[in-house]
């Protein structure tokens, strides 16, 4: 015991242990562990080892004193050191086929195949560099951690390997440890002597990513539930609220205390308010009947998930304008068709997961499947036709196709059907027209000639026909979309009414506006110019909530200064930008825009609902 200045440390003594490791089916282990581990005076520290991907077997580990010389002589790690080989066993243990199989029969066996003596401080100084991934732009390692009752050990191992193996998590190691009771604790997570299973995995980091670990986690969280089991909480909050109560009874008078001796709310973190709704800014009596009045109106709000839903619409859209662009200096068998196509889904896959907040969106999700697969045929279809007859007819050319009326026509039919859909659905465009004026286009003779005038017409004239249909399907499930969308904001410095396409609807009082905007392309330009008048965002259409892109350089980093990164993917057409999808509070809109423009970065769209 070393004392100073009244304060005294207790120290253990820096003793050679000696390393040994059993391998057993994890059946055994409890009562292996009672007739070894428990009440040893001889072992200072253990662990236990389950092997993926199917959770039977264990290794146990040991540090025992001994009277054996130490073989490692040094008495601490190396500060700041970091294992290449570890490294590189856990990426092939992660990232290989058979990584999980190569660490049981392989790695493993040739790591612990010898019993080192080293000094117990030595053993007790890893460095956490030794666990960093290098780089968490696109994935990273992470922990969770489980408190299971030593008597429902054995059921809770299968529940967990089912979760795992269900959802396809990554795990790289699950390490049990031992745990004696806690019963005098309000956020006790073992409240019973325990087995923790300390869970070692792997993640990516884009938003759709995090989102699919979220739900395994909460399947987990159910199975250690199921047997009176706790999980540890300063990790990821992914616990659902009635999860996080069932484990932790005693939150409530935690939160009582807190409320006692922190009225404010002053001290928060990611935990707290996850679980523990911060106190509500009591609400101006006027501002609650804003709300109320504007609630009433059946013109008023709008299903916040459609900002996110709006945006693999629009893919397509720009889909369009790429191709439009192309066109005009590049020929049509050059244009990436398939990896046009590819993308829609991709960002499809990346923004639906942002929807689960919401109820399900069934009519929304439907028609963007429906308008999916009609992209994919009409773009499969056209990758392949313009990839083989329309290369030969290319080549047949001489190569020379721009030149053609022909050509030149579906390079200014591809921009003006680009430019119509901005702000009209695609099946009104009028094909019929379109078609009456290519066939009365003048052309000179050639095989090239004669291949487009029937590529074009069969195209204008199938897209005639399914628009026709897919028309009648949304004006029948859907109605007519209304052009406008309703907006509550602060009036700024300047008359709104300044701003195309802005209309006051109605005075709110206290320098609010009720205000109309124009939905779609108008929508973008209408919202950064109200902020450039002073105003302020407070709802639009009822939400809190919208979606925005930007175009940048593949290098940009500073998402995170404007909202929260969604999905970023390349402009194919424009090598060396992209766009990136971010979620931004409507509230913060006038503080995200002009952080765009500090960013040097392009503000590309804001979708409304």
């Amino acid at each position: 015991v070393v004392r100073q200045n009244n304060f005294a440390l207790d120290l253990d003594d820096n003793l050679p242990l000696e390393r040994t490791d059993v391998t057993m089916p994890v059946a055994d282990y409890r009562a292996w562990f009672k007739a070894n581990i428990e009440g040893s005076q001889e072992a200072v520290f253990h662990n236990a080892d389950l092997y993926p991907p199917n959770y039977t077997e264990a290794v146990s580990i040991t540090y025992s004193k001994t009277d054996r010389d130490v073989t490692i002589p040094d008495r601490l790690q190396p500060g700041g050191s970091s294992s290449a080989l570890e490294k590189a066993m856990y990426w092939a243990v992660t990232e290989l086929p058979y990584g999980k199989q190569l660490r049981s029969q392989v790695i493993d066996p040739l790591r612990l195949g010898s019993n080192p003596v080293v000094w117990r401080n030595y053993e007790a100084s890893y460095d956490v560099a030794g666990l960093d991934p290098g780089s968490r732009k696109h994935e990273t390692y992470v922990l969770l951690e489980y408190f299971v009752p030593v008597d429902r050990f054995e059921e809770f191992i299968p529940l967990m390997a089912e979760v795992y193996e269900h959802y396809d998590a990554n795990i790289a190691n699950v390490s049990i440890r031992h745990c004696a009771p806690d019963t005098d604790t309000l956020m006790t997570w073992a409240p019973v002597e325990s087995y923790a299973f300390v869970v070692y995995y792997k993640q990516g980091t884009e938003p759709f990513e995090r989102t699919k670990v979220g739900i395994w986690t909460r399947a987990l969280n159910d199975a250690v539930l199921a047997v009176d089991g706790t999980m540890y909480l300063p990790y990821q909050p992914h616990a659902l609220p009635e999860q996080f109560h069932q484990a932790y009874p005693g939150a409530a008078d935690l939160f009582a205390l807190k409320g006692r001796v922190d009225p404010d709310y002053r001290f928060r973190n990611k935990l707290w308010d996850t679980y523990l709704t911060p106190p509500e800014p009591p609400l101006l009596a006027d501002e609650r009947a804003v709300r109320q009045k504007l609630a009433a109106r059946n013109d008023y709000a709008r299903p916040e998930d459609q900002t996110f839903l709006t945006l693999p619409e629009w893919s397509i859209v720009y889909a369009a304008d790429e191709l439009g662009t192309f066109l005009q200096h590049s020929s049509p068998s050059q244009f990436p068709f398939f990896a046009s196509l590819a993308q829609f889904w991709e960002v499809y896959r990346a923004t639906a997961p942002q929807t689960n907040r919401y109820d399900y969106n069934a009519g929304y999700h439907g028609m963007i499947m429906t308008i999916g697969v009609s992209y994919t045929v009409e773009y499969a279809i056209r990758g392949a036709y313009e990839g083989t007859v329309g290369a030969l007819t290319e080549w047949w050319q001489g190569g020379a196709v721009n030149g053609l009326s022909e050509d030149h026509f579906a390079a200014q039919y591809a921009t003006d059907y680009g430019n119509f859909i901005h702000a009209t659905p695609w099946y009104a465009y009028p094909y019929t027209t379109k078609a009456r004026d290519f066939r009365a286009l003048s052309g000179t003779w050639s095989i090239r000639g004669l291949e487009r005038r029937f590529s074009i017409y069969v195209e204008l004239y199938a897209k005639a026909a399914w628009g026709g249909a897919m028309g009648w399907a949304s004006n029948a499930t859907f109605g007519a979309e209304t052009g406008i969308i309703h907006a509550w904001i602060r009036r700024g410095d300047v008359d709104p009414e300044t701003v195309l396409g802005v209309h006051i609807i109605e005075e709110l009082g206290n320098d609010w506006l009720l205000v109309s905007l124009e939905r779609y392309e108008p929508f973008t330009a209408a919202i950064p110019a109200l902020v450039e008048t002073g105003a302020s965002f407070i709802e639009i259409a009822g939400n809190q909530t919208i979606l925005m892109t930007l175009v940048a350089p593949d290098s940009w980093t500073g998402v995170e200064n404007v909202g929260q990164l969604v999905y970023e993917w390349p402009i194919l057409t424009v090598p060396g930008q992209k766009r990136v999808a971010v979620e931004v509070p409507v509230s913060a809109l006038h503080l995200a825009i002009p952080a765009v423009a500090a960013e040097g970065v392009t503000l590309h769209h804001i979708y409304d609902y």
